[in-house]
């Protein structure tokens, strides 16, 4: 049986009707760039080295009914800052990162967990030099209670860890750790808010 797409208009208010669950409650929040930091940390001859990436962007919805949501995290990769010059240009250049080449870090989560209202669990996706491989962030703490305060902001830290060669950076191996460690802290506010 074939329908026209006129006739089948009136299915959708029909379904938020009779089925009020299916209405969309979630809390639309944009990342304040000013209040988010992600840093990074690698180690080189057993040395920790530490940088940050600046510049984040990005959306968090959160609908505290259905205790889920989604995170979305775009980083400019040439604002890639570390603890000297040399270290800087090495992690920028076109052996690790080729920021020239692939500007752009992203971060998409499609499963963000909820436990009253705190960010339990992101499970989501990480893509550099154009390769998308899954990361979970281990929440530390994460408040997007929106119940007392509608323009309350969104809160998240977290860590993460990934192997670089995972994402085609297998240069320099023999003297720096495979292993990244990341800690981000996000503020994000309502999207009514700004």
């Amino acid at each position: 049986m074939v329908h026209s797409v006129g006739s089948l208009l009136w299915i959708a208010p029909l379904t938020l009707l009779l089925f009020p669950q299916a209405r969309v409650n979630a809390a639309q929040y944009a990342l304040d760039a000013s209040r988010t930091s992600v840093q990074f940390e690698v180690r080189t001859l057993g040395i920790a080295q530490r940088g940050t990436v600046a510049h984040a962007t990005g959306t968090v919805s959160v609908d505290e009914t259905a205790a889920s949501g989604s995170l979305e995290v775009r980083l400019d990769a040439r604002t890639l800052d570390a603890q000297s010059a040399g270290m800087r240009r090495l992690l920028r250049g076109e052996n690790l990162l080729d920021v020239d080449r692939y500007p752009e870090i992203a971060y998409r989560a499609r499963r963000v967990e909820l436990v009253d209202g705190e960010l339990r669990t992101v499970a989501g996706e990480l893509t550099l030099r154009g390769v998308t491989r899954p990361v979970v962030l281990t929440v530390t703490a994460g408040d997007c209670t929106s119940e007392a305060d509608a323009l309350a902001p969104c809160r998240l830290s977290a860590t993460a860890t990934f192997r670089r060669s995972d994402f085609g950076m297998t240069k320099y191996l023999s003297f720096a750790s495979d292993e990244v460690k990341l800690v981000v802290n996000a503020v994000a506010l309502p999207v009514a808010a700004r």
